[in-house]
């Protein structure tokens, strides 16, 4: 019967429920707007030879486990049209918790046309347009890419696909936002890296598997305070007035695209030293000041920027810059800053409980935004770039205290898709995973040992990371790039919006920008106008 409806309907529907299934509604922060319209290609380049099915088995084993076994159910939609995990009861061959596919090629990488577009770092600012490519190269077929191809297949949240050469190895995980954000895949991959090695006594247990822990935001909250931004709460026309902009972008100018910047450490000091030195002739109000010396309490605090307040300055002027419709005539500019709040709720302060212990895993989303409101984009453009990033950093010390997410939550509860600053404005957000430390994610347990000098009994506890003498020897396997490629549902645009990737073992930061189609050359330019620049002042 459902077959027939479908065929008359020409609308897909979702497979028959497995009676056997558990059925476990998504957690708040899952089940958003944003998380739904987002599904990412997570493409990671080795320089070893990894074995595939030894990887794809740990991932496999780690989600048998207690709690874990959540991260291989199927996404479903009620009949009240909120997003469940339905989870088989075993997982088995025709049900498995992970889409593996893999394939291996016999020759070197040097000579598939993938090693022609892939990015390699020469010590400048640069900007590459790789990941379609990836994606074409790496002959990702039948991948899950929006909601709806999970909502209407039996296949799993998380997707692995892994082509390997004689000299090097890509691995492409695929899986949609309403599964976790970035430290919530490092978890994953803590996990399945433990698991790779051998180690499962030291797997983190699972947190939040038929509950959820934020719940506990805004309950019983030992001190209430207003939002310091509600005043500026977009409501009534201006809501309209912003609501229209962006479907008319999205209509009339649908097509997206995104450049990965490569930014050498050497360039990152400069802007470092360039930020501070900007603070001498900042306004008092503007500047945070911390104590970075715990030993000393009593020291004098000292101005204060992070890397990220430094980056996300320097990449809201690269996407200004490359925007002519924020600069003539200049429209407001309204910087969401995406903050991880792990960190802020894992100890208890201040009267507020721990809702998330260190010592789980928390494997779903756990962010908020601070806000930062410009009147005219243009500012970012004249101001030096530490008065900018001084503002951003006051802006997220100020929003990211306890009282102000708990104030944040409440109006979350009562309007999901709040947002301030002004109707005519234009949205930005940044995300830095940095703090994630994808670069140091470690797959040598699966390494192919390609010496055969060495005796199968040593390669073996290579392999398995063993105790013995051979431990002296074990391989490690960084990545050394990484593409994030990002994938958003019809109507839904994430132009004008960046995230910094990490940075690489060689000390380049890697940041992805996605702008508007036709707006790719002029970021292209001004990457090249900024680098040679950098060659005058750094040479």
């Amino acid at each position: 019967m459902a077959a027939l409806w479908k065929w008359i309907s020409g609308r897909p529907t979702a497979p028959e429920r497995v009676p056997t299934d558990t059925v476990i509604p998504l957690h708040r922060f899952d089940d958003t707007m944003a998380d739904r319209s987002l599904a990412f290609e997570y493409y990671m380049q080795f320089e070893e030879v990894l074995d595939a099915e030894k990887i794809a088995a740990a991932l496999w084993k780690l989600l048998e486990r207690p709690g874990w076994r959540k991260l291989g159910a199927r996404l479903r939609q009620n009949d009240k049209g909120k997003l469940e995990y339905h989870i088989p009861a075993q997982y088995t061959k025709k049900r498995p918790p992970i889409n593996f596919s893999k394939i291996e090629h016999n020759f070197s990488l040097a000579d598939h046309p993938l090693s022609k577009v892939l990015p390699r770092p020469n010590g400048t600012l640069q900007s590459f347009n790789t990941a379609p490519l990836l994606r074409e190269c790496l002959d990702l077929k039948d991948n899950q890419r929006y909601l709806a191809d999970w909502l209407y297949t039996d296949k799993a949240q998380l997707g692995l696909h892994i082509v390997t050469f004689i000299d090097a190895t890509f691995i492409t995980l695929t899986w949609s936002h309403t599964l976790c954000d970035a430290l919530g895949l490092r978890a994953l991959f803590d996990a399945w890296i433990t698991t790779l090695e051998g180690r499962e006594d030291d797997i983190q247990d699972f947190l939040g598997y038929d509950s959820n822990p934020l719940n506990a935001l805004d309950d019983a909250a030992p001190v209430i305070e207003e939002f310091v931004l509600k005043d500026k709460l977009l409501t009534g026309l201006g809501k309209l007035h912003f609501l229209f902009n962006f479907i008319w972008e999205s209509i009339f100018y649908p097509s997206e695209s995104s450049h990965m910047v490569c930014m050498p450490g050497t360039y990152l000091e400069h802007l470092r030293r360039e930020a501070y030195a900007d603070l001498v002739t900042a306004p008092t109000e503007l500047i945070t000041y911390t104590n970075n010396n715990p030993s000393h309490p009593d020291a004098q605090p000292k101005p204060f920027l992070s890397d990220g307040d430094i980056l996300l300055s320097w990449t809201c002027r690269l996407l200004t810059a490359s925007n002519p419709t924020l600069r003539s005539p200049p429209r407001p500019l309204l910087l969401l800053n995406v903050m991880d709040l792990r960190s802020l709720i894992s100890t208890a302060t201040d009267g507020y409980a721990s809702i998330i212990p260190k010592s789980k895993a928390y494997v779903h989303n756990c962010v908020a935004a601070s806000f930062s409101f410009f009147p005219r984009a243009t500012d970012i453009l004249t101001q030096p770039l530490g008065h900018v990033a001084a503002r951003i950093r006051k802006d997220l010390a100020m929003q990211r205290r306890r009282t102000q997410v708990e104030a944040m939550q409440r109006l979350a509860r009562q309007n999901p898709h709040s947002l301030c600053g002004s109707g005519d404005m234009v949205l930005s957000a940044f995300s830095n995973w940095e703090k994630a430390k994808f670069f140091g994610v470690d797959f040598g347990a699966a390494v192919v040992d390609t010496d055969t000098n060495l005796d199968a009994s040593t390669s073996s506890d290579i392999l398995t990371n063993t105790n013995t003498s051979a431990d002296t020897k074990r391989k490690t396997a960084n990545p050394i790039y990484i593409q994030p490629l990002c994938t958003s549902a019809r109507g839904f645009t994430i132009r004008g919006s960046a995230y910094c990737v990490g940075v690489d073992g060689k000390g380049n930061a890697w940041i992805n920008c996605t702008m508007r189609s036709e707006f790719t050359p002029l970021l292209e330019a001004e990457v090249q106008k900024l680098a040679l620049v950098a060659a005058g002042d750094l040479g």
